[in-house]
């Protein structure tokens, strides 16, 4: 367990970034668009990390395979 409050505050901050923010969004997103089109856009999430991290990430690049 992290003991110094500056730790306790980056894990705060990360927790609220990777998990609050998005479910937040993805709930406000549904109060606006139909549910099979957000079903559809939630569904491509890997597809967009893939290339997201690919044109980013030189240590993982968008390679044929995973493409495919």
């Amino acid at each position: 367990m992290p003991i110094s409050t500056p730790i306790w505050l980056a894990h705060l901050m990360m927790s609220n970034l990777n998990t609050a923010l998005p479910i937040s969004l993805i709930f406000w997103g549904q109060t606006i668009i139909e549910s099979c089109l957000a079903s559809i856009l939630n569904a491509t999430t890997a597809i967009f990390a893939a290339v997201v991290t690919g044109l980013f990430l030189a240590d993982e690049p968008l390679t044929q395979k995973k493409i495919i």
